[in-house]
């Protein structure tokens, strides 16, 4: 197993969370939902494959050429209202010994005390290995 620092109640409380997201999906597969924490899930690197596998069918592409583009957005989850046109909104992310700043859209140095710091929700979507952006 692996070891950990969490307290009990703090473990059980992030498993119950996580297996309530997988019986929002289990119970209605079809819907998809609007933002998808992706702290719950017990394999991460997954999910973000699927993005790209899905790109891969809509637009006949080959999965070993595209690469996983993020965009951070400036919203909360509760912002958020639609599904993503392309690819998913992610929450869940945290940095550490940073912050982001919302209204300037960059990283910026933590402020005192604060260890982590919550992202806003995250557009995660497939694009040709050679297209990398950099926006910010």
């Amino acid at each position: 197993g692996f070891p950990t620092v969490r307290s009990l109640a703090s473990w059980l409380s992030n498993l119950k969370e996580r297996c309530e997201q997988l019986d929002g999906w289990c119970n209605d597969p079809v819907t998809i939902p609007k933002v998808t924490d992706i702290s719950r899930l017990f394999n991460p690197q997954s999910f973000l494959t699927a993005i790209k596998q899905i790109t891969c069918q809509v637009q006949s592409l080959e999965l070993n050429k595209l690469q996983v583009v993020t965009e951070i957005t400036k919203r909360d989850v509760k912002q958020i209202e639609t599904l993503a046109r392309e690819g998913a909104y992610v929450c869940g992310l945290y940095l550490e010994g940073a912050r982001w700043d919302m209204a300037a859209n960059s990283l910026e140095d933590s402020k005192p005390k604060e260890m982590f710091c919550k992202m806003p929700v995250v557009q995660c979507k497939a694009g040709m290995a050679s297209e990398k952006e950099d926006k910010n």
